[in-house]
């Protein structure tokens, strides 16, 4: 899976690196970074400090994705519910670590213990609190009783859903005509980096929206100002042109 890279291009991006760099040396600079190359591993490297952190080779796309989704994140707050088979726990964990990285609130049911209590009453009380249910939608997960209970809970609560499909699963019941990403296990950093430009497009759609609303509220808001102002403005005319005509 390359999560070596993966972390590694999470840890940039976190200290302030962007994918652009490469391209505007005096960015790096501003930043703190400098660009370096070895020749005996031929491989790019940011340092900063006495740290040297290589560049992963083929990773742009991901880079792109988790960089544009952590700076959508910081505009629009947003919490995510996984829904998975227990079996495909790896991939999960995945998803987690890139959108709690990204800061993006996210539950994962395993993370949460609540010894003694409900799972199912624990499980709904996270589909609650959540405004997306991102569900990993494997052959696996096709035959579990939690998932599909997850997903029916989430449709009639309202919740927007992102399946993420194994190749060679059929959508069926509330995901039936959904849009979906596809999973692929041959090359799981492209699947994370489809679901992080997804989430991105969302936030960026309801912050786009907010900041509409806000425009509305705050023009409404101005022209009740000014009706009260020219409402007043006539009435004392009003009262004026009276009292001329009574003296």
């Amino acid at each position: 899976m390359s999560e070596d890279k993966i972390a590694t291009l999470m840890e940039l991006i976190d200290e302030g690196y962007s994918p652009e760099m490469l391209n505007i040396y005096e960015r790096l600079e501003k930043d703190g970074f400098t660009l370096s190359f070895s020749r005996r591993t031929a491989r790019l490297f940011l340092r900063k400090g006495d740290k040297a952190i290589p560049v992963p080779k083929g990773f742009e796309w991901f880079a792109l994705s988790y960089y544009g989704l952590k700076r959508s994140a910081e505009r629009v707050k947003t919490t995510v519910f996984i829904a998975y088979s227990h079996k495909d726990l790896w991939f999960a964990h995945s998803v987690w670590k890139l959108l709690y990285k990204a800061g993006i609130p996210c539950y994962l049911a395993e993370l949460y213990p609540e010894p003694g209590a409900s799972l199912w009453e624990k499980i709904k009380r996270m589909i609650d609190s959540s405004d997306i249910l991102l569900v990993i939608y494997t052959h696996n997960a096709m035959y579990s009783a939690y998932v599909n209970q997850e997903i029916g809970y989430a449709h009639a609560r309202g919740k927007y859903i992102i399946p993420v499909v194994e190749k060679g699963v059929e959508l069926k019941g509330s995901l039936a005509g959904l849009e979906y990403i596809e999973l692929d296990y041959s090359n799981p950093a492209n699947t994370l980096a489809s679901i992080a430009n997804v989430i991105k497009e969302l936030l960026e759609k309801r912050g786009n929206g907010a900041e509409t609303l806000a425009f509305l509220i705050t023009f409404l808001m101005l022209l009740g100002v000014i009706s009260l102002i020219a409402g007043s403005l006539i009435a004392s005319s009003e009262t004026s042109r009276e009292n001329k005509e009574k003296g």
